[in-house]
């Protein structure tokens, strides 16, 4: 009978080879952010994160500010308008069931005014799922003669909390 004996590496192995593999996917990672942020980029190009330049509403509520040059801001579709031109979108793309506001290659966007959300909640929902892409909720911030700032501010971080659990990217819309 023969036995073959076969040397096995030992742990401390295995631990170098795992602290190299780290080091070196941390190296390309840095080199990736340093070229991608480095590179000259319009944010005009189909490229470009369409959400890339935004403000926020206050230091405890990160959700973007879009704002827009918008001439009668009483009909959401000059904002639909404004907004598709903004990202590059199409706007009111017909759906089957509905039509999508606008819609880039990944997102379908839903705009409606603050106080319809729970609609616009629904609608983004269904078009991204028809388009198989990401739902958007863009939501009109203009404050009427009875609300303050802060119960607006109140209300969005609801509506944020609600689209982040169910996958909605929310945006905020505010004429320039």
């Amino acid at each position: 009978m023969t036995v073959t004996i076969i040397k096995k590496h030992s742990q401390s192995f295995a631990l170098r080879i795992g602290i190299v593999a780290v080091v070196v996917l941390a190296m390309l990672g840095l080199a990736v952010r340093f070229l991608k942020h480095n590179r000259p980029d319009s944010g005009n190009s189909p490229h470009a994160a369409p959400f890339a330049d935004f403000s926020t509403l206050s230091d405890t509520l990160l959700v973007p500010v879009i704002e827009l040059e918008v001439q009668d801001r009483t009909q959401e579709k000059n904002w639909t308008a404004a907004l598709a031109a903004r990202l590059g979108g199409q706007a009111e793309v017909t759906v089957p069931y509905g039509r999508v506001d606008v819609l880039t290659g990944t997102y379908a966007i839903e705009i409606d005014y603050l106080h319809k959300w729970k609609e616009g909640i629904g609608q983004a929902l269904h078009y991204a799922s028809v388009k198989g892409i990401t739902p958007c909720l863009a939501l009109i911030y203009e404050r009427t003669e009875n609300q303050t700032d802060a119960g607006m501010n109140d209300e969005i971080a609801h509506v944020e909390s609600l689209c982040t659990s169910k996958g909605i990217r929310l945006l905020i819309l505010k004429q320039r």
